[in-house]
């Protein structure tokens, strides 16, 4: 392997692939802003100069799988203004995914906070008026809530500015709206924002008319594309390289800086002759970003569509991923993330450090796969995945440019960085080229899955049972360990490791389907977190109204807000506060996200009303509250003994399953 990787190393050719993340940001429906979204024509161009450039570098059997999505086309938005000398003004707008259609139609704008039913009450009647709204999505709410709260209001549409850390006047910002493509919203610059907020404040009845045109629509099944080849191999098994070419805006970064960085690798490799000993397939996906309306679930579509149901097949023989949707090279940043597997974390730290051992990049190391990027639909299939990210509190991108239309290469690029992620995920990918067995760390889960168990409240049956198939995680990924170090060849023709490997994704597949759900906040967890969480949240809410130790605003605040969807019982009426909770478990069909959150939003806004109602009364009765609580405790006590129940059964069969394999290494 030492000498193939570095003559990859001394074909890596940047200037080859940064000329792919020119090309592939030039596409866009929208000559201002861009964006290539799902089922739009900009995509769909760009898919076919992808498949050309696949076959161009090299690649072989270069295919280009279709599948159907939600489709959105954004043509642009603005609005005219007349400022304070009469002079009429224009304001170019960001588009999120949602239908509305104006060509010079004049309508009112009011100012409406950050769109909660509060800020609603000193509007007065909203109907067929642009919303102007201020909300940071990552601290407050996403935008959909306050959306399909406008939409319920009248509203013809929702304008607004999205806060970041480091907040820019004149950046627009967009994000998945996870909402209903008939309850329209656009963006505006926190710039234009403070513009118009200044003359509706100056205005006598606290509203300004202006002149709004827009092209933005989503329809219901619309065509996008998945592009893949190959380096073939000398065995059956195979290692993805994978991006997205989808986008907000230009997406100089996020994901072109990934689509090229794959395709420079593969470059690489062919240039410099290697022949691999699995087969290298390098993946595009379509409709990452955005593509299925109406659903919490609405990104990475063309990954799941691709591994669910074009090429289910593909799992069995998959012997990992590396996703590059992060570490993008944007001037000044040294601090870098790797989302990996559990089962892969120990094996991809000891590949890349000698690579960072001289260099003053820092990686932090997260696991496992989180929701966020397309991996996680593979990872669900039973491929153990590798993922380039960055930190999404800290990194310059994600605190700078995330999903703006700043994305673009004005914002400036770091050769060097750049080459780092070519050279980076090479030596993973070689590694793992010739790695004989899949090289995982099945102790790592479980010993996560021990800490999350608070033994005061989950029977203490289950602990001692994480505690035994730790034991034999540990025996199994330590004989895993020993038959890599050999350095055997893997294909040597007395060897057969295609059974083991066989095996192991089956064994990996059993774990994934047995404990990885979602919370509320679509964050990966065990099946019993949630219900554990509840329960002790229910718990130290009736002991505090029951004693009186805190305000009843902390109590609700403390115990009631972090129960299930209860986080917005005061921010958005009922009828929003119904229909997105019921979504989440009900209305999410044929989505990666399907059944992992498993019951019923615990549904606690009455009593979070009631409550309210008496914060500032000195002696308020809370016996209702208090009942209806117990009730919500013993639902919640219910579904953790059969979610317990069924942890410690699924830990059985995964024991046997251990013990199988160890007996024919």
């Amino acid at each position: 392997m030492e000498a193939g990787f570095k003559k990859f190393c001394k074909y890596v050719d940047i200037v080859n692939s940064q000329r792919i993340i020119d090309t592939l940001s030039s596409f866009g429906d929208d000559k201002v802003t861009g964006n290539r979204s799902a089922g739009s024509r900009a995509s769909t161009e760009a898919a076919d100069y992808l498949y050309k450039e696949f076959e161009r570098i090299g690649l072989k059997n270069v295919t280009r799988d279709k599948f159907y999505s939600s489709g959105w086309t954004y043509k642009g938005a603005n609005i005219s203004y007349k400022d304070e000398n009469g002079q009429e003004q224009k304001i170019v707008l960001g588009g999120y995914a949602t239908s509305i259609e104006a060509k010079d139609d004049f309508v009112k704008v009011v100012y409406g906070g950050k769109g909660t039913i509060s800020d609603y009450k000193s509007l007065g009647d909203v109907t067929n008026k642009l919303v102007l709204i201020n909300i940071n999505p990552f601290n407050d709410f996403w935008i959909s809530y306050p959306t399909y709260q406008a939409y319920l209001k009248g509203a013809k549409a929702v304008l607004v500015v999205t806060k970041y850390k480091v907040q820019h006047e004149d950046y627009l910002i967009s994000q998945p709206v996870e909402g209903l493509s008939y309850a329209p919203v656009l963006a505006i610059s926190k710039r234009d924002s403070n513009i118009l907020k200044n003359l509706i404040n100056k205005s006598t009845n606290k509203e300004i008319t202006v002149k709004l045109n827009a092209h933005s629509y989503v329809e219901p099944e619309k065509a996008s594309y998945n592009i893949w080849g190959e380096i073939p191999g000398k065995i059956d098994e195979v290692i993805y390289l994978m991006a997205h070419y989808d986008g907000y805006y230009h997406s100089y970064f996020d994901d072109a800086s990934g689509v090229s960085t794959i395709l420079g690798i593969a470059k690489a490799i062919i240039d410099s002759g290697y022949k691999p000993n699995r087969t290298l397939r390098v993946i595009t996906h379509g409709a990452e970003e955005w593509g299925r309306e109406n659903s919490d679930y609405d990104w990475s579509v063309g990954a799941y569509e691709e591994i669910t149901h074009i090429h289910p097949e593909w799992a069995k023989k998959a012997f990992a991923v590396i996703n590059i949707d992060g570490n993008f090279p944007v001037p000044n940043e040294r601090n870098f993330q790797i989302m990996v597997s559990d089962e892969l974390l120990k094996y991809t730290k000891k590949s890349i450090k000698p690579i960072l051992h001289h260099t003053d990049y820092k990686f932090e190391f997260i696991s496992p796969t989180s929701t966020g990027s397309e991996e996680f639909c593979y990872t669900k299939a039973g491929i153990p995945c590798i993922t380039a990210r960055d930190s999404m509190t800290s990194s310059i991108y994600y605190t700078n440019i995330y999903h703006s239309s700043m994305d673009n290469k004005a914002f400036g690029f770091d050769p060097e960085t750049y080459k780092l992620n070519h050279i980076l995920y090479g030596k993973i990918l070689f590694d793992l080229d010739t790695t004989p067995i899949r090289p995982m760390d099945f102790y790592q889960r479980f010993f996560k899955m021990k800490e999350t168990i608070n033994s005061n409240i989950v029977e203490k049956s289950l602990v001692k049972t994480v505690k035994k198939v730790s034991y034999y995680a540990q025996e199994l990924s330590s004989k895993i360990e020993k038959l890599n170090s050999k350095n055997a060849s893997i294909t040597d023709e007395n060897t057969d490791y295609s059974n083991l490997n066989l095996k192991l994704f089956q064994l990996y597949k059993m774990i994934q389907d047995s404990f990885i759900r979602l919370n509320w906040e679509s964050e990966v967890v065990f099946p019993h977190e949630n219900y554990e969480k509840n329960v002790d949240l229910l718990t130290k809410a009736i002991k505090a109204l029951k004693s009186r130790s805190k305000s009843l605003e902390k109590i609700v605040n403390k115990y009631i807000k972090p129960i299930d969807f209860n986080k917005y019982v005061y921010d958005f009426d009922r009828r929003s506060y119904k229909f997105f909770s019921r979504r989440v478990t009900h209305e999410n069909n044929d989505t990666w996200g399907y059944n992992l959150v498993e019951k019923p939003n615990e549904d606690l806004y009455e009593v979070a009303q009631s409550l309210r109602s008496k914060f500032n009364e000195k002696n308020p009765d809370v016996d209702v509250e208090i009942e209806a609580l117990r009730k919500a405790l013993r639902r919640q006590a219910m579904y953790l003994k059969g979610i317990v129940s069924r942890e410690k059964s699924d830990i059985g069969k995964i024991i046997v399953k251990m013990k199988r394999i160890m007996s024919i290494i």
